[in-house]
């Protein structure tokens, strides 16, 4: 068992930050195509990639544990399904605060 070093980390936390760069600017287009205007656009954008970058960091990283053997399968997924769950609550409390469009 080798200790989870950040050399390791180096390409899955590319990949996340590049992904969360996607998610981003797809989030922004499907909101301008759906013509919802935000009274900040660069803010929105820069907190959706904040937060999928952040988001895809924990991935990055319980993935790379599980591949170095230091949880098990079982604690990998618990970790992503958590993850995952605090992403779909916290989009979902989002939308619920937004004010209703008229």
């Amino acid at each position: 068992m080798t200790p989870l070093d950040l050399a390791d980390l180096i390409e899955p936390l590319v990949v996340a930050w590049l992904a969360a760069l996607i998610f981003a600017v797809l989030m922004r287009a499907i909101a301008q195509y759906q013509g919802k205007h935000v009274s900040r656009p660069i803010l929105i954008g820069v907190l959706d990639f904040l937060y999928f970058g952040c988001l895809l960091t924990v991935f990055g990283i319980v993935r790379q544990a599980n591949v170095l053997g230091l949880i098990s399968f079982r604690v990998y997924l618990l970790a992503v399904f958590a993850a995952a769950l605090a992403a779909g609550c916290s989009g979902s409390a989002a939308r619920l605060r937004s004010p209703p469009e008229t």
